[in-house]
C-alpha cells in the first residue's frame, strides 16, 4: 500500500560544539544520518574543530571556525548558515550551541520564528565556569523543547532549571542493534593484553574520570578472580594505574586507552561493568546490552531505566566495593547468565534503543514543533 508523503519537509539545522569523539557526538552523527530523508533535510553546524566523527556523517555539513571556547568571531558564521538554511528547527547539542542559537534567534529578524530543541545529555555535572553555567541555563530557558535521555535525567533537569522551564521530553540515546550482532571472537584483544584465553574477563568503557568510580571497580578486583579491561581516558589515568600497582593488580587490570572501536572489547568480555556515582543514562551499558553481554552496574541515575535487574544485569548501590565484587562474583559464576543476556540484551536494545526508534520519536518531535 502506497503512503502519501509529508506536506512538507522540515529543514533541520543540527548544532553542536564540535564532533570529537563521545557520547552525545556519536548520537547527533547517527540521528542525523537516521533521519527519513523524504521527511527531513538536515545540515550540521560545528562549531568548533572537524572532529574525527565528521567523516561518518552523511547530510552536509559545515565546519565554522570557532578558535576555542568564547571565541565570539564564530557568531557572524553561525548566523549567515543559519539564514542560508532556512530552518525550521534548529537542534542543538552541547554548551556553546545552545547559548549561541538562542543568542541569534534573538538578535536575528530571520531567525525569531524558528523553533529551537536542545538536547541535554549531562547530569549533575556542572561547567567549571560559573558564568558559562549562567549563560547555558539561562539559554536552555529560551528553547521550545528540550530532550532527556532518561526520565531520571529530566527530573534533575526540573530541579536544576526551576518552574516554570520548557516542555521535556525523553528520548533515550541509542545504538544501531545490527552493528552488534555476530560479533567476531575476542582473540585479538585477548592476545593483545596477554589473557589466556579460558579466563573470565570483565570490561568497563567509560572515560577515566571521578564520577565514573574506577577505584571502586578496582577495588572490587581485588576479590574477583578474572581480569579487567578499561576502554577509554581521561584525568586520573594515572592515578588510576599507580593504584593497580599499589593494590597488585598489574596482572590483571589492563589500560586499553581510548578506542574507536569497542566491540572487539565487548567481543572479549564475559561481562560489563559500571561503577558509575551518577549517569544520564549509561550508553556503554546499552552497548553491551546489543552486543549479549550481562552487566553489573550501579543503581544511579538513567541505568535502572537501561538494565532490567535480574534478566540483563544486576544492580549495586553506587561506591560499595563489597557488594559490587559479589554481584560481578554471581555473574560470572554462573554461565546461565551469558545465556540469558545473549537474548534478552538485543531484545531490548531493539525495543527500547535502537537508532530506528530514536530517529522516529526525533521525527515525530520535530514535525510537531515545526508545526507550533
Amino acid at each position: 500500500m502506497l503512503t502519501s508523503k509529508p506536506s512538507k519537509t522540515v529543514a533541520v539545522g543540527f548544532v553542536i560544539d564540535h564532533l570529537n569523539v563521545g557520547g552525545a557526538e556519536i548520537q547527533l552523527v547517527e540521528l542525523a544520518n537516521a533521519l527519513d530523508p523524504v521527511r527531513f533535510a538536515p545540515r550540521v553546524a560545528v562549531l568548533r574543530g572537524e572532529g574525527a566523527l565528521l567523516g561518518r556523517l552523511h547530510v552536509p555539513a559545515r565546519c565554522l571556525g570557532m578558535r576555542g571556547p568564547g571565541d565570539m568571531r564564530v557568531i557572524p558564521r553561525l548566523a549567515a548558515w543559519l539564514r542560508e538554511g532556512r530552518f525550521s528547527v534548529i537542534y542543538t547539542t552541547l554548551a556553546w550551541s545552545i547559548i549561541l542559537s538562542t543568542l541569534l534567534r534573538r538578535l536575528v529578524p530571520e531567525l525569531r520564528a524558528t523553533k529551537i530543541i536542545d538536547s541535554e545529555h549531562s547530569y549533575r555535572v556542572p561547567s567549571a565556569s560559573p558564568l558559562l553555567e549562567r549563560w547555558r541555563r539561562g539559554a536552555i530557558m529560551r528553547a521550545d523543547r528540550i530532550v532527556a535521555v532518561s526520565r531520571a535525567q529530566a527530573h534533575w533537569l526540573e530541579t536544576y532549571l526551576g518552574a516554570p522551564h520548557p516542555p521535556i521530553e525523553v528520548v533515550p540515546n541509542s545504538v544501531d542493534p545490527e552493528a552488534f550482532t555476530d560479533l567476531r571472537g575476542g582473540g585479538p584483544v585477548r592476545s593483545e593484553f596477554g589473557i589466556p584465553p579460558e579466563a573470565p574477563v570483565i570490561v568497563c568503557v567509560a572515560r577515566l574520570v571521578p564520577e565514573k568510580e574506577h577505584h571502586v571497580l578496582l577495588s572490587a578486583m581485588e576479590t574477583v578472580d578474572a581480569h579487567l579491561l578499561l576502554v577509554g581516558d581521561g584525568c586520573l589515568r594515572t592515578d588510576l594505574e599507580r593504584q593497580v600497582q599499589d593494590r597488585k593488580l598489574s596482572g590483571r587490570v589492563h589500560f586499553a586507552g581510548l578506542r574507536d572501536d569497542v566491540r572487539p572489547f565487548l567481543a572479549a568480555a564475559d561481562v560489563a561493568c559500571m561503577a558509575s556515582l551518577f549517569e544520564s543514562q549509561g550508553i556503554a551499558l546499552v552497548e553491551a546490552m546489543a552486543a549479549g553481554l550481562p552487566v553489573v552496574a550501579t543503581d544511579v541515575g538513567g541505568i535502572p531505566e537501561v538494565v532490567t535487574a535480574g534478566e540483563t544485569g544486576l544492580l549495586v548501590p553506587p561506591g560499595d566495593a563489597v557488594a559490587l565484587a559479589g554481584r560481578l562474583g554471581d555473574v560470572l559464576g554462573d554461565p546461565t547468565w551469558k545465556a540469558r543476556a545473549q537474548l534478552a540484551g538485543p531484545a531490548r536494545v531493539r525495543q527500547e534503543f535502537s537508532i530506528q526508534v530514536r530517529a522516529r520519536r526525533i521525527g515525530q518531535l520535530l514535525e510537531t514543533v515545526a508545526e507550533a
